[in-house]
């Protein structure tokens, strides 16, 4: 199976942008109508907080939020913890 892989390679288009984010208290994002892209975000340390349709999802380190093309946006810092990396 590895050698059947190996012979058919795969080819990346487009662009890989990366970052990494140190926030405190007060750090917020809200775009309705989210970005062009895929946006994933993981979760490193402290503690972040999403809202959609009423509910609420909490992320620690280790978790990973994947949101797909032009997916609603509302997440901040979580305020129980106070920073988010």
């Amino acid at each position: 199976m590895k050698e059947a892989l190996l012979n058919h390679p795969t080819t990346l288009t487009g662009n890989i942008f990366t970052g990494h984010f140190k926030e405190t208290l007060g750090y917020r994002c809200y775009r309705p109508g989210g970005t062009p892209d895929w946006l994933l975000i993981y979760t490193v340390g402290g503690g972040g907080l999403w809202r959609y349709a009423q509910q609420e999802l909490r992320a620690g380190p280790g978790d990973a939020v994947l949101f797909s093309p032009r997916a609603y946006h509302h997440y901040q810092t979580d305020p129980a913890i106070g920073r988010w990396e």
